[in-house]
């Protein structure tokens, strides 16, 4: 399985999810602009998956596939958002997905 696979099971349950506001999936890399110059979309770090909690917390959900994990800009953004009140981790499932949020 593909880490986009997992990624959209994960999001079809998170949309669905009562406690969840919202979410979306965060595109990064980089695209040619006009002109030939080249846009960085994102940062480093960011999660896979943002959104918000219907209590206005942050959630932000790293996708890994099995027996993959975060990079350590991936864990800094993880833990800065935990630290500041969010709601964040990483998942290889829907199951571990959802364990985030309990």
């Amino acid at each position: 399985m593909k880490e986009s696979d997992i990624q959209e099971e994960i999001m079809k349950v998170l949309l669905l999810h009562p406690r969840v506001a919202w979410s979306f999936v965060v595109t990064t890399g980089k695209v040619q602009g006009r002109g030939g110059h080249w846009i960085t979309l994102g940062f480093p770090g960011i999660s896979d998956i943002l959104g918000q909690l219907r209590d206005g917390r942050i959630l932000a959900v790293e996708v890994k596939v099995p027996g993959k994990t975060p990079t350590e800009k991936q864990w800094d953004f993880i833990d800065t958002v935990n630290r500041f009140g969010g709601v964040a981790g990483w998942a290889d499932s829907v199951e571990s997905a959802l364990n985030i949020l309990d």
